[in-house]
This record gives C-alpha cells, structure tokens and sequence, in this order.
C-alpha cells in the first residue's frame, strides 16, 4: 500500500513483464467497471483469449474448448455475468473460478495474478482478491496495489508492504524480490 501516484503502475508493470519472463503464468486486472465482479471477469477474459465484451457470445464455447467441467463452466458464466444464478456468486466462488482457470491455462508454471488499484475496483472484485490473499494456493502469487481508502480495514489481516513514492530502481528492486519468493 502506498499513497497515490507513488509508482504501484509502474511496479504492476514490472512484475507482470519480469514474471513474464522468468516463466510465469500471469493475470491481472485493473477496475473495469462498477458491475460485480468486473474485474475479475476482465481476468478471466484474460486467460481464454477473449474481451470482456465477447464473454457473452464466447465464452461457454471457450471453456468448452479447454474442457473445463460442466460445473465450474456454470460457475464461470455466472462469474462473468453471462448466467444468472439466483444469488450472486460470493467472493471464494469467484476466486475458486479464477483460480480453476488460471491453473488450467498455466499447466505446471508458477502463477502471478495482479489486482491493481484495489480502491477503485468494484466490491465483489475487491473481495475475491481479499478471499485469494487470504488463502494463497501452491505456486500462486496474488498481489494487489493499494492506496489508502475507506477499504483499508478489509486489508488489515493480510500481508502488506508499505510503499512510498517509489524511484525506478526501487521499483525493480522490489518486482525482482517478489518474484524470488514464488
């Protein structure tokens, strides 16, 4: 968590490219919209290949593709708002479904999933990278970039790393130490 403007862009950044290369499987997502779970839509957009936009036309007969299971198939139209359920999913189905897909695309390879700027992201997004961090899974590194909002009390459990206003050097130097401990 860092105050605005402090470089979390431009760390985001560097992780993901630097995660990129080292092999890993990265996702990440930056507020979309105020729709629930937009974000987390965006993500797993994201790893079939497809815009948020195609997940209404697309996105069952991607899944299919990769021969997801029926009952998570389900469970991610209704993630990605494209199948009502008669209650929206909570934040640990949208993390399961994330974490599902994310492990499906990524085979063997250490994941990377990236939340940036946490305030502005819808509620349910918001809380599905709070259920993932609270919870981290084998070979799964989830990461979110904060500044201080009116969410802080929700983030107070989980670990957090101060920064402030970040030089380039310091920037790198933070994304490389990250990465090490994956």
């Amino acid at each position: 968590q860092g105050p605005p403007r402090a470089g979390s862009t431009t760390l985001a950044n560097m992780l993901a490219n630097g995660s990129k290369k080292r092999g890993y499987f990265v996702v990440r997502a930056s507020p979309e919209s105020s729709r629930p779970l937009s974000s987390v839509t965006a993500m797993v957009c994201q790893v079939l290949g497809l815009t948020p936009e195609e997940r209404f036309t697309r996105l069952d007969a991607a899944l299919e593709k990769r021969n997801v299971p029926a009952p998570l198939r389900e469970a991610t139209l209704a993630v990605a708002g494209v199948r009502a359920w008669t209650s929206p999913p909570s934040p640990g189905q949208a993390a399961h479904v994330l974490r599902a897909l994310v492990r499906n695309a990524a085979g063997d390879n250490p994941v990377v999933v990236i939340f940036h700027a946490l305030p502005q992201m819808d509620m349910a997004s918001f809380e599905t990278f709070v259920a993932m961090a609270a919870r981290p899974a084998s070979r799964e590194l989830v990461v979110g970039f904060s500044s201080p909002s009116d969410r802080d009390d929700l983030l107070k459990d989980l670990q957090q790393v101060s920064l402030p206003a970040l030089e380039l050097a310091d920037v790198s130097r933070l994304a490389a130490g990250a990465l090490r401990g994956t």
